[in-house]
């Protein structure tokens, strides 16, 4: 046995090299925009149950950087 000689693969070697994994393409750069601080940002969220209350829905989204607070709209107060 000859150990400069390359051994014959093993089929059922599980320790065989693979393909790397593909990278997924990259994300489209949003442009930038300089942001004022004392800017008002609103998020509107429709199609919620009227069941859902702002306790919850603020659960939600304060994980979101920025997220000040949760104001709710009934129905006939969207005019």
């Amino acid at each position: 046995h000859n150990p400069s000689t390359p051994k014959p693969k093993d089929p059922t070697d599980k320790t065989q090299t693979r393909e790397p994994k593909s990278k997924a393409p990259p994300r489209p750069q949003q442009p930038r925009i300089p942001q004022n601080p004392s800017a008002i940002r609103t998020v509107v969220i429709s199609g919620l149950p009227p069941s859902i209350d702002s306790k919850v829905l603020w659960k939600k989204v304060r994980k979101y950087q920025g997220a000040e607070k949760v104001e709710s709209m009934s129905a006939d107060n969207t005019t």
